[in-house]
């Protein structure tokens, strides 16, 4: 093991034991302290909508753009239509329709550098 890992190691199991036995987070708050969230909608012009979630230094930028069966993402699976739980049940799904599509796609992009890493 390199030191840079030995010291991420060492410096994660400080930190786990700061929140589980004293409550405290790394940026000092309590673990039942909530940082308020501000929104703002519209923030894009060109799109069908957009918002902005801030809560502390983290930013949240949501974009919607609506479209058509054609825009949809095509799931390719064996099974094809709607996923299923490991009894085989269909899982309901409003989002993939029974032709494999998707037709809501959330990307999320959370850098390490949001977090100070």
């Amino acid at each position: 093991m390199t030191f840079n890992a030995a010291w991420k190691y060492f410096e994660s199991g400080i930190m786990r034991q700061l929140v589980l036995n004293e409550g405290i987070r790394m940026d000092g708050r309590k673990v039942t302290e909530i940082r308020p969230i501000t929104s703002r909608a519209d923030v894009l012009p060109r799109t069908h909508g957009s918002a902005l979630f801030t809560r502390g230094e983290t930013q949240a930028l949501c974009v919607a753009t609506l479209g058509s069966d054609s825009d949809a993402q095509k799931i390719d699976s064996i099974r094809g239509g709607n996923p299923t739980d490991s009894d085989g049940e269909e899982i309901n799904s409003s989002v993939r329709d029974t032709r494999g599509l998707e037709r809501f796609y959330l990307q999320y992009f959370f850098p390490p550098s949001s977090v100070g890493e």
